[in-house]
């Protein structure tokens, strides 16, 4: 038997004295699934392809490829600023890797010049002071107080003393087992994405002219980037993904967790807080909850236009280097719309004038009141509406 109401009246009585009745008006929260959601926020377009970047304020220093050095003004992030650069072109060409910025000078690693210092107290026009180039391909450089660690490929760990900018000298070195990618210097202790074969290495620094290998762990593929937090370490891991490390003890590094890549190889990492923001290369940004490093978890992601090498934050932003689009900007958005199906006026309250609607949609036949989906409009639809209004919405 169908039982169609055609009365709308009777249909409009019975509801009401039974919602309002029996149930009442209540609220409910409308901003409990919230979820967060990366959108673009600011884009500039470098001369080459960006690498790494670093912050000064509101100022941007670029590592860019086959553009040198590049300054950005992002004190508005969502519309950057070029401001200038500075290109050193070497023997066998360009290809800056990273830079960190000190004080006033910036340190740019270049595969064929080396280590470049440059004068930036003028942003606008970076001035070239210093050159160490005793190096084999360098990929990064730290620099804690006058000393700049760097990555420097085949040849591993240099330690170079940069006191004095215009004259940089070689002062210790430690020759890794794999190449060498990226360094973060904890304390007296360095950590080394060691590129292929040579996984994450563990270096004490106490005495810079003799660093000695305190532990090293293998991992299956390349390692590219390692960032640091408290004790724990969390390295680029390449193709196998996001790895996190008890570091407490430097001798005996335990791997805590492991966040699988998608859809490439991870290369690169930074820690912000509770998460750590990663660059995949052939996916994008990768947002990751490490409030428990050994239960990581993926909270957000972002798909970028072309491959991506680097990755920053600064203030609320996240600063992603494309090889295609230059440094992407990004800001994330929480999103905490609700569904709530029998809120039928969309006012966050459940009360008569839903029912009213209801009342409405019912005689009109709308689809958004057959609460069964069965194709019919009758008491069933009428029932369930019921139930759900005495359940209320999350």
């Amino acid at each position: 038997m169908n039982l169609n109401f055609t009365n709308t009246a009777l249909v409009g009585r019975a509801m009401i004295a039974l919602t309002l009745g029996l149930v009442g008006t209540h609220t409910y929260a409308q901003n409990t699934n919230c979820e967060l959601i990366p959108v673009e926020q600011g884009l500039i377009d470098t001369i080459g392809s960006a690498q790494k970047v670093d912050f000064v304020g509101t100022t941007m220093f670029v590592a860019d490829a086959f553009g040198g050095l590049q300054t950005i003004d992002v004190s508005d992030p969502s519309n950057p600023v070029y401001l200038g650069s500075a290109v050193v072109v070497g023997d066998a060409g360009i290809y800056a890797s990273d830079v960190t910025v000190s004080g006033n000078r910036a340190y740019v690693t270049d595969w064929f010049s080396g280590l470049l210092i440059f004068d930036v107290s003028n942003v606008m026009n970076p001035s070239l002071i210093g050159v160490f180039s005793s190096l084999s391909g360098p990929n990064s450089v730290v620099v804690e107080g006058t000393i700049a660690y760097i990555a420097d490929g085949l040849e591993g760990l240099k330690i170079v003393d940069v006191s004095v900018p215009f004259s940089p000298q070689l002062i210790g070195e430690y020759n890794t087992p794999g190449n060498a990618e990226d360094v973060a210097i904890e304390g007296s202790t360095a950590f080394i994405a060691d590129g292929i074969n040579g996984g994450l290495q563990i270096i004490d620094v106490s005495n810079l002219n003799t660093p000695t290998l305190l532990s090293e762990y293998a991992r299956p593929n390349n390692t590219f980037a390692v960032d640091v937090f408290g004790d724990v370490a969390f390295l680029a891991d390449g193709a196998t993904g996001l790895s996190a490390f008890d570091v407490s003890d430097p001798s005996d590094p335990i791997l805590l967790d492991v966040v699988p890549v998608t859809s490439s190889a991870v290369w690169d990492v930074v820690i912000d807080g509770s998460n750590a923001y990663i660059a995949e290369n052939l996916t994008g940004m990768r947002m990751i909850d490490i409030s428990d490093p050994s239960n990581m978890s993926e909270v957000a992601s972002y798909d970028s236009a072309g491959t991506c090498r680097g990755i920053a934050r600064s203030g609320f932003s996240t600063y992603l280097c494309d090889s295609e689009e230059g440094v992407v900007v990004l800001d994330m958005v929480m999103d905490c719309s609700i569904d709530c199906s029998i809120d039928l006026n969309g006012d966050g309250r459940l009360n008569f004038f839903d029912v009213s609607t209801f009342i409405q949609l019912y005689e009109d036949q709308s689809p958004a009141v057959d609460m069964n989906h069965d194709g019919r409009w009758n008491f069933f639809d009428v029932s369930v509406f019921l139930d759900l209004f005495a359940m209320g919405c999350p």
